[in-house]
């Protein structure tokens, strides 16, 4: 008897799994970023939300290993270049570094400073970056506490979009 309620529980259990992979809505280059979140993904999750959601596997860092204040993470597969910024355990950004996957306006890593103007005119803002004057950030409010924002290099593509909440989403090492 023992043994089959073993063989129950676990068959119910594994079921139970099966409804949350199936419907994991995983991140693809077809996926879009926004001041809210990524595809499936929004800001405000847990790394567990977030993995469950997605079905993939977010490596997770925490700068300090004692305390989950703020960490870092990659979304598997790297090949896609998402990373996410948690702070109190919570996704607060997501960035993306490589090609393919875009905003709702269309501009993904790759494009030039001309095609944010196109596609966010008067919204659009800009300043030098931090570490070189030569390149540039952009940025576009969305509300008193998101932004999509665009770092280009010298000649003006963007090498990253970053799309998050404020203050978290313009930190420019780690947490600070």
């Amino acid at each position: 008897m023992h043994k089959l309620l073993v063989t129950v529980a676990a068959a119910a259990a594994t079921a139970a799994l099966i409804p949350a992979a199936a419907s994991a809505a995983p991140i693809t280059p077809k996926s879009r970023i926004t001041q809210n979140g990524l595809g499936s993904m929004r800001l405000n999750m847990t790394i567990a939300q977030a993995q469950n959601r997605t079905g993939q596997r977010i490596d997770y860092q925490s700068f300090d290993p004692n305390d989950d204040v703020c960490g870092i993470g990659s979304l598997a597969p790297q090949s896609l270049g998402v990373t996410v910024l948690a702070t109190n355990g919570r996704i607060r950004v997501i960035n993306v570094a490589e090609a393919g996957i875009s905003t709702r306006a269309g501009i993904e890593v790759g494009d030039r400073a001309r095609d944010l103007r196109r596609a966010y005119g008067s919204r659009l803002r800009s300043q030098p970056s931090k570490y070189d004057p030569k390149s540039r950030d952009y940025w576009v409010t969305f509300g008193p506490r998101r932004k999509l924002v665009f770092y280009a290099d010298g000649k003006r593509v963007i090498r990253q979009i970053a799309g998050g909440r404020t203050p978290e989403v313009d930190y420019v090492e780690g947490c600070s």
